[in-house]
């Protein structure tokens, strides 16, 4: 995820490119009613039912040191290459899509627990951060980000 650019000689073990773009302004979710009711109105006439789209959310990890936001995201049997990052001023939300083969022909899951198709993980970041990734890594399953916070070290322009 350092940017749009794969390192010239190719990749280095563990290490990763993804797409990332930087979006500058903030991240919001707004869940909930858009018409408020009034106090006294129970349930009136019928309210239309968003149905979303069918994706799982991967387990995360947010660690902060003082100059940088570590985000660590468990990504087994994802392709890095399908990764994709979005970094916004207060989150980063990385979808991709997840697909296992099937138990073959004739056969029969007795379980089915993997979560599969796309996901997407939007997490709220604790600090303001510079505009460039430093680091991605993809090992055994687990994809780390690393962030530098604005104004530290980790970032020249402190963005």
């Amino acid at each position: 995820m350092a940017s749009d650019q794969r390192p010239a000689g190719g990749r280095k073990r563990g290490s990763v490119t993804l797409r990332c773009r930087r979006v500058r302004h903030g991240y919001a979710v707004v869940l909930g009613d858009p018409q408020p009711r009034p106090p006294g109105e129970r349930w009136g006439r019928p309210t239309p039912v968003l149905i979303a789209l069918p994706r799982w959310r991967p387990r995360a990890d947010v660690a902060e040191t003082s100059s940088t936001i570590v985000i660590t995201v468990e990504l087994a049997g994802v392709d890095p290459d399908g990764i994709e990052a979005l970094l916004y001023e207060d989150a980063l939300v990385v979808s991709g899509r997840r697909h296992l083969p099937g138990p073959g022909p004739g056969g029969v899951y007795q379980a089915a627990e993997i979560d599969q198709g796309s996901f997407r993980l939007e997490v709220g970041l604790p600090a303001p951060v510079a505009s460039e990734l430093t680091d991605a890594r993809y090992d055994r399953g687990l994809l780390v980000l690393t962030l530098p916070k604005a104004g530290g070290r980790g970032g020249p322009d402190g963005r």
